[in-house]
C-alpha cells in the first residue's frame, strides 16, 4: 500500500514512474475476455514460454546489420521501457524484432524492461494507466530518468531505426 502511495506522490512531483518499477515486480498469467495473456514486468524467457508464437517471430527475424552496429556504438545509457499486450497484433509484430535487435547489438548501455497489460491498458501496479499508454506497443524512452521519447503502435521504419532516429534527434 506505501509503495503506490509514494509512486502516486513522486507522479505529482514529475518523477517518471518507469524508474519506480521494484527490480523482480513479477508478471500474472490471467484470462480475460476468454483469452489467456500475461500482465506485469515480463522476463523474456517467460514471455517465449508462455507465448512460443512470439519466439519463432524473434528468432526469424533478421535486423539490420548497420542499424545493429549503430545500436552497438551508443555510449549514452538509455532505459526503453515496452508497454505491450501479449493479445495485441501490433505488439506481436514490433516487439520481438525490436527485442532481436538489442541483443544483436549487445550493448549494455540499451536497457529494455517489458511490461505486459490487459486489454484495458493495465496492469497489477497500475503503470500502464499512469503513463498514459493508450495504445501498445508503447515504447517509452528515457535518459537520465527523463523521459525524451515514445514509439506508439506502428513504426515508422522499424522500432529499432524509428528509436535511432529518437536518439539522434535528441543528441543535435
Amino acid at each position: 500500500m506505501f509503495k503506490y502511495l509514494g509512486i502516486l506522490i513522486l507522479w505529482f512531483w514529475g518523477v517518471n514512474f518507469a524508474q519506480e518499477i521494484p527490480p523482480g515486480e513479477t508478471c500474472e498469467l490471467v484470462v480475460q475476455e476468454g483469452q489467456t495473456m500475461l500482465v506485469g514486468e515480463v522476463p523474456v524467457d517467460t514471455l517465449f514460454h508462455y507465448f512460443p508464437s512470439w519466439d519463432s517471430l524473434y528468432q526469424a527475424y533478421q535486423p539490420d546489420s548497420s542499424v545493429v552496429n549503430q545500436l552497438k556504438q551508443l555510449r549514452e545509457r538509455y532505459e526503453i521501457v515496452c508497454f505491450f499486450g501479449t493479445w495485441c497484433s501490433d505488439s506481436r509484430e514490433g516487439v520481438p524484432s525490436f527485442l532481436k535487435a538489442l541483443h544483436q547489438a549487445r550493448n549494455p548501455n540499451l536497457r529494455l524492461r517489458l511490461l505486459a497489460l490487459d486489454r484495458k491498458k493495465d496492469d497489477p501496479i497500475h503503470l500502464g494507466p499512469l503513463n498514459r499508454i493508450e495504445r501498445v506497443p508503447t515504447f517509452v524512452i528515457f535518459k537520465n530518468g527523463k523521459e525524451i521519447g515514445r514509439m506508439v503502435e506502428v513504426p515508422l521504419v522499424n522500432f529499432e531505426a524509428d528509436f535511432l532516429e529518437l536518439v539522434h534527434e535528441q543528441n543535435n
